[in-house]
């Protein structure tokens, strides 16, 4: 495996060891001192900086470990990656992947045995200037920066949403391989275990899978192909929004900013052992509703199976519709932010950045469906006498100013000032606006329920959606049919949130169990997370002890399957128990399958291996179909070879009394042998004695090839016998 030390050499000598500079045009390597390239040392790569003739500069990045062993398709995957159209996008200019991507196999020569030399594939990229988040991070939490926190929270969020619409993976989401744009935007670096749709997928090795444990889903269990950054995703945007308003957390929680693969704020523990986490204890103790709702979705996470992971923009989006409710994005600074203030002591930006603005549209999908005119609302009913005086005073030419207004901003396409000036001018109550432009304004009021309807459906909130359809008359609204399926599950939902707090209230775990999973993405049903989670624990980890004390396998399975469904982090010792119950599940399962066909070949398995051992006394007439299955293979091989005195040695007339042990012919072969055997035992036995009697019986019926079995000695014997007996 080479060495950093050779990497280093090679580096000072480029215009022999690295002929990937001289197809890159030239250029110059950073130096810390004379003598010594300037580096960073990643977990899985060396990246050094070329400074070119034209005043750029390109990363270089070689990976550690033998050429041989790395990954095969790594060059077809950067090459893909620096030209497949459907990520060009993505590589534009200050977008999330760098650009200048070039793959050399062999862009650096390395010394190897008998002065000969080796080439190592080198990786050409774009040179990010600005630091790496977890370095930003950690001198913005010093300064206390809540603005600029904020603002990379957001950044965070559009950079994941413009890759998940790319359908792009990129395999290692650690803030290592973060970086922050001096333009504010930000770039992931390091492309080895990246995939995208349709592109070079990566080979699947746990080495180079493996994320840090402050990343890493705590099951240990491979995440769906697509699905690989869902959880280290959530796990930073939570440190984001965390730090965003508490950044002194960083003094206590979180990695050094110089520790490879380290976490803003969570560690490994947090996840697999939350209830003694005082990271979560000091988060519960805020009392702020985002970060409450983002603890709870980010433990649930952690808590269930990998593949049930929820994407970020679901999780942005139920945090959104929980921040608006609440109001504490009122507070929250929207201005541009300085860059400056989050770069290291080292590094230096340039100032006065454009901060990228996070648009619903690009984290909620649309649902398209307005092509069909909907039916017009009845604006000539009589109007009631107030509003008839209210009519009475409106002036013609006012009245006509503000249709031109409200003209003006419907051509405009404003929308919603429209419907919010024809509020506020009074033309709402107007009978002669309404028949001008009331059906205008309530297709457009339509629309905005409908919008905010879509929206109760991303984040979850079953109440808004009712409220939304009902105060908007959208039953007969056609461009809502695509929503209407989900209307009865919502109208459930919404009552179910008060049947799960009336279940709580008397402790219900049956309740509770059923109606959770159900109303658990509810926000009314969000606030009792915390109580439903300690009662499904409690309930849990009850039956999961019951389990034990019984020493009931079955029932210790299922109690911890359920537990894991539920999202209840399972002890270490628990996790081993049911790992050597599911073992002896499966051994029972195996004993099962075996003997119903007779498959003495793993009956013969199971017992050598020692697996039968642990599963305790067994019924008799397993043992007995046990020890057929150990002894059969003897007598097989005697019967194969056709010897009587092996046949008879091996034969256990126990075992293998059944039936249905051997087949007729087998059977007709043992007795054939003992057979033979009881004769000659009675001829030698016979000529001992001198019995011609006994002898001459025994000749007159021997069994079939009995007699080729004696010796010429013996034969000789007997005619000297018989002979004698005649004279």
């Amino acid at each position: 495996m080479p060495t950093i030390a050779q990497f280093d050499a090679a580096m000072l000598q480029i215009g022999r060891s690295v002929p990937a500079v001289k197809r890159l045009g030239g250029g110059t390597i950073l130096l810390s001192r004379p003598d010594q390239p300037w580096r960073i040392v990643g977990r899985t790569a060396v990246v050094y900086q070329l400074s070119q003739p034209s005043g750029g500069a390109l990363a270089l990045r070689c990976p550690l470990g033998e050429p041989g062993l790395l990954d095969p398709t790594l060059g077809d995957r950067y090459r893909a990656l620096a030209s497949d159209p459907a990520v060009a996008p993505l590589r534009r200019s200050g977008g999330p992947l760098v650009g200048g991507l070039v793959y050399f196999p062999e862009g650096l020569s390395l010394p190897a045995s008998e002065f000969r030399s080796v080439g190592h594939p080198v990786m050409v990229m774009e040179w990010v200037k600005g630091p790496t988040l977890l370095a930003a991070v950690d001198r913005a939490c010093e300064e206390e920066d809540v603005t600029g926190l904020a603002a990379v929270t957001e950044g965070w969020a559009v950079a994941m949403a413009r890759l998940a619409r790319a359908g792009f993976t990129h395999g290692d989401l650690v803030a290592d391989n973060v970086m922050l744009r001096p333009s504010g935007g930000i770039a992931l670096v390091d492309y080895d275990t990246c995939s995208w749709r349709d592109g070079v997928a990566a080979r699947r090795s746990a080495a180079v899978e493996a994320l840090p444990p402050g990343y890493a889903h705590p099951s240990g269990a491979p995440p769906p192909a697509a699905g690989r950054d869902d959880f280290p995703a959530l796990v930073i945007y939570a440190s984001l929004q965390a730090l965003s308003r508490w950044p002194r957390l960083r003094q206590r929680f979180g990695d050094p900013p110089t520790t490879l693969g380290g976490g803003l704020l969570f560690s490994g523990r947090d996840f697999s052992h939350p209830e003694g986490s005082a990271l979560v204890r000091a988060l519960h103790e805020l009392e702020d509703p985002v970060i409450a709702r983002l603890l709870t979705t980010l433990l649930r996470a952690a808590g269930g199976p990998v593949a049930e992971v929820p994407p970020l923009h679901e999780v942005v989006a139920e945090v959104r519709m929980v921040s608006a409710r609440s109001g504490l994005d009122r507070g929250r600074s929207r201005s541009a932010w300085q860059p400056e203030r989050l770069r290291t002591r080292s590094e230096a930006w340039p100032t006065a950045p454009r901060r990228p603005e996070l648009e619903a549209t690009e984290i909620l999908p649309r649902v398209d469906g307005f092509d069909r005119q909907p039916p017009a609302p009845d604006w000539r009913s009589p109007p009631s006498p107030a509003r008839s005086q209210r009519e009475a005073l409106i002036d013609p030419l006012e009245r006509q100013r503000k249709l031109t207004r409200l003209n003006s901003l419907l051509l405009a396409g404003d929308e919603a000032g429209a419907e919010r000036f024809w509020q506020e001018s009074g033309l709402a109550d107007d009978r002669e606006a309404g028949r001008e432009l009331g059906t205008r304004i309530g297709d457009i009021q339509r629309r905005r329920r409908l919008d905010e309807a879509r929206a109760a459906v991303e984040a979850g909130d079953a109440a808004a959606f009712v409220r939304s359809w009902n105060e908007g008359g959208l039953d007969q609204y056609h461009p809502a049919d695509s929503l209407r399926p989900l209307l009865e599950s919502a109208r459930r939902r919404t009552s179910g949130a008060e049947h799960l707090r009336a279940a709580l209230d008397v402790n219900d775990v049956a309740a509770v169990l059923r109606l959770w999973p159900e109303v658990k993405a509810d926000p009314r049903a969000a606030a009792a997370a915390v109580r439903v989670h300690a009662l499904i624990t409690e309930h849990a980890t009850s039956a999961i002890a019951g389990a034990l004390r019984r020493g009931d396998d079955a029932a210790l399975i299922a109690a911890v399957q359920g537990a894991e469904t539920a999202g209840v982090a399972i002890d270490q010792t628990a996790r081993r128990t049911v790992r050597a119950a599911r073992e002896r599940a499966e051994t029972r399962r195996a004993l099962r399958a075996a003997i119903a066909v007779d498959d003495r070949t793993v009956l013969a398995t199971l017992a050598l291996s020692g697996r039968l051992s642990e599963l305790g006394p067994m019924e008799p007439a397993v043992t007995l179909t046990v020890k057929r299955a150990l002894a059969w293979p003897h007598l097989d091989r005697a019967l194969r070879a056709d010897d009587d005195n092996e046949i008879s040695a091996t034969y256990d007339a126990e075992l293998f009394a059944d039936d249905k042990a051997l087949t007729p012919q087998q059977r007709a072969r043992v007795d054939l042998a003992r057979h033979r055997l009881g004769w000659l035992e009675q001829v030698r036995h016979a000529i001992k004695r001198r019995d011609a009697n006994t002898l001459r019986a025994a000749l007159g019926k021997p069994p079939p090839g009995a007699e080729t079995r004696l010796t010429q000695v013996e034969r000789a014997r007997i005619v000297r016998l018989t002979t004698t007996e005649r004279t």
